[in-house]
This record gives structure tokens, C-alpha cells and sequence, in this order.
């Protein structure tokens, strides 16, 4: 395959930007009169740099949504595209929509996320391929918010949404269930669906994800492979450390009770990604007794930011990676490349997987998706990519 030229990712990347600010005005996070936060402010937002900024806020400002001005700032000037004070109701089916978007959108819960950007950048290449417009559109990890964009978009005759749920909590899975059953157009979601909502689901084969780097670790002599894992309680996870189970049982291996660390915490600081990741690390390697004759030779990780932390944290205390500990992690982020130790990685297909999802919410709209006894379900596979750490 062709290498992607620089230009096409910065052209990407503003489109991506673009299209988070125009649903930030639109679903009134900044009203007419509001001032943009700084250039500055907003690369820092979305990492990427003041360049790629300037040339999203000009196609606002080309669209007639916001104003600049210099010393002043970005001021938001039209209205046409803010919710009104208040959601159509059940009853109000036969009212126009305040504004035709005529676009799809993607809800999805932070922007300072590589595998969301990855994910967003698949919806809006197949979607541009098809002809549509695309909102993008972040929650910030409030599921209120989540709730409000969902039940509210068809005032605007957006026609679907692909969405990455906000399922961290008893009350954001119940406010989650609410909006999607009350909503008045084709949903197709990026996650498991551990919650029998009939929609179709596009996501991550979990199970793959945690079998493959395992099996690797047998196949390189690996006898005493521990598992960590935090948000253990989600369905995603889930499915990683069922694949780790199975093949750890098909390589005789009994894991001992402290080789196994399921943390069901999910505390997202985005600021500050390695903090907590590395104080769980510090506790595991500990517990599992890393290094040791009846400790673990080698960790599966169930994301990228614990198997970094991990090799940093066993690094300190004196551990070669990985002639003393093998470690691998899930994502093949660009922290993954980057680790003083590189580490291998189970690489997600998040563009994949948001491509599919526009080609699945396309076929929704159009009425094509198949009957069957149940919501359709594609489950994607990812690849290993090996480094030096395992």
C-alpha cells in the first residue's frame, strides 16, 4: 500500500478539527456571542498544532458561523446551527427540523484519544467516499451531555449516528439505554453490547485481542504469564482476559491467583495518562513477584498505557525488558513505538472499525441491514506488531 503523503494527513486532521468545533456550535456548547477558547488553547485540545487550528476556524468562519477578529478572538455569530431551549418530544414527529444538517454523526466520549481520532478519521474518509456530511461530536466524558446529543440530533435532521458509549457507570448505562431507545434514527455502536439494545454493534473482537499477544509469549518460552487489566468490569475487557485465559489453558499454564490483576477502576485523566497506570503497575509487579523464581516472566496488558508503565516501573527496580520480563500491550498507540523499551502491541483497527461502522449506518438508513433474530454484530480483528519489549 502507498504511503500516505503529509499533506492528505494535515488535510484530514483539519477536517477532523472542523468538524468537532461546527458540533460544538451546534449542539450550543458555544452559543452565538461566545468566544472561542485561543488558538493555542484548542491545539493544546485536540494535539495538533496552531497551523491546523487556524485552518479549521476558517472554515467556520467561511460557513458564516463565527467571526474573527484580531485581539479580540473567535466570536460564534450564527445561531442556525444551536439547539433551542427545548427537545422535540414523542409527540412532535410531524415538526421540521429546526436546521437540515443533512450529515451522520460520531459521539464519541474524549478528543485527546488516539484510537478515537483513529476511529473518527475512518468514519469521515468512508463518509466523505459516499457523498455524506459528518458531525463530529465529543461528550467529554459526561454522559449527560452523551444523552443530550442523542436525543436531540433529529431536531436537526442529522440521519444516524455511529457512537462510542460512556458506559463507565451504573447511571451513565441507564441514562445510555434511555436515549437510545427514545431515539428517532439508526444508532450503531462501537462497543460491545453488553446492555441487549438492538443496535448493530461495530467493534473490537476482544477475545482475539487478548489471545493473540498471549500465544506470542508462549511461542517465545514464557511459562509464568501474569494478566493485567483495569475497567475489567466492561464488556471489552472482558472478552481480552477471556483470550488470555484461553490461551494461557492451551498452553498448560495454571496462572497463579497474584499473577492476575483485574482492576475494575476507570479514574480518566487525560492530562496526565501515566499516572495512575504506573501506580498500578508499581502494585502488580510487587504482588506477581516480577523477576523471581515463582513470579511472572511475562505480563499481557490490556492497553498500551499499562504495558508502558509497567516497563517503566520495572525498569526502575531493576528488571531487563525483556530478558527478565516479557511485556506486551493492546492498542499499538503511538506510545507503544515510543517507549524506552518499544513495546509490542495487539494493533486495534479503530479505522476499520469506523469505517464499518458509516458502511453498516449507511445500510441502516437505506433499510438493507439483514433481519435476523438479533442486532447485527461485526466483530474486527486486529494484528500483533512485534518490538523489542516481548
Amino acid at each position: 500500500m502507498p504511503a500516505i503523503s503529509a499533506p492528505r494527513l494535515s488535510s484530514r486532521k483539519v477536517s477532523a478539527v472542523h468538524a468537532a468545533l461546527r458540533g460544538q456550535i451546534a449542539t450550543g456548547e458555544w452559543a452565538e456571542g461566545d468566544t472561542l477558547p485561543t488558538e493555542t488553547e484548542l491545539a493544546a485540545r485536540f494535539d495538533c498544532s496552531i497551523s491546523t487550528i487556524s485552518k479549521a476556524v476558517g472554515l467556520l468562519a467561511h460557513e458564516g458561523l463565527v467571526e474573527r477578529r484580531r485581539r479580540a478572538g473567535t466570536r460564534v455569530i450564527s445561531s442556525k446551527t444551536t439547539f433551542a431551549s427545548s427537545a422535540a418530544t414523542a409527540n412532535d414527529q410531524a415538526s421540521p427540523p429546526l436546521t437540515d444538517l443533512g450529515s451522520v454523526a460520531f459521539i464519541y466520549p474524549a478528543e485527546r484519544h488516539e484510537g478515537i481520532w483513529r476511529e473518527a478519521r475512518g468514519f469521515q474518509d468512508a463518509a466523505h467516499d459516499g457523498g455524506q456530511r459528518v458531525m463530529l461530536l465529543s461528550t467529554s466524558l459526561d454522559f449527560h451531555k452523551e444523552a443530550e446529543f442523542m436525543t436531540r440530533l433529529d431536531e436537526f435532521a442529522v440521519r444516524g449516528a455511529l457512537v462510542w458509549p460512556n458506559l463507565f457507570s451504573a447511571e451513565a448505562q441507564a441514562a445510555f439505554v434511555k436515549a437510545t431507545t427514545s431515539a428517532r434514527y439508526p444508532i450503531v455502536l462501537t462497543s460491545p453490547n453488553p446492555l441487549g439494545l438492538d443496535c448493530p454493534v461495530v467493534t473490537l473482537d476482544g477475545f482475539h485481542a487478548g489471545y493473540t499477544p498471549t500465544r506470542h509469549l508462549v511461542e517465545r518460552g514464557a511459562r509464568r504469564i501474569g494478566y493485567l487489566s483495569a475497567r475489567s468490569r466492561s464488556a471489552s475487557m472482558r472478552e481480552r482476559y477471556l483470550g488470555y485465559r484461553k490461551a494461557v489453558e492451551e498452553a498448560g499454564i495454571t496462572p497463579a491467583p497474584e499473577w492476575v490483576c483485574l482492576d475494575s477502576s476507570m479514574n480518566v485523566d487525560l492530562t496526565n495518562p501515566m499516572e495512575e497506570p504506573e501506580a498500578m503497575a508499581a502494585t502488580y509487579l510487587q504482588a506477581a513477584s516480577a523477576g523471581a523464581p515463582d513470579g511472572i516472566d511475562a505480563v499481557v496488558c490490556s492497553t498500551d498505557f499499562l504495558a508502558v508503565a509497567v516497563i517503566e516501573v520495572a525498569r526502575r527496580t531493576g528488571l531487563r525488558i525483556p530478558h527478565d520480563l516479557r511485556v506486551t500491550g493492546m492498542d499499538d498507540s503511538e506510545l507503544a513505538a515510543r517507549s524506552s523499551v518499544p513495546l509490542t502491541s495487539y494493533r486495534i483497527p479503530y479505522e476499520e472499525i469506523g469505517a464499518t461502522g458509516y458502511r453498516v449506518l449507511h445500510d441502516a438508513l437505506a433499510g438493507q441491514l439483514p433481519r435476523s433474530a438479533g442486532p447485527v454484530e461485526h466483530l474486527l480483528r486486529g494484528m500483533l506488531t512485534q518490538r523489542d519489549s516481548s
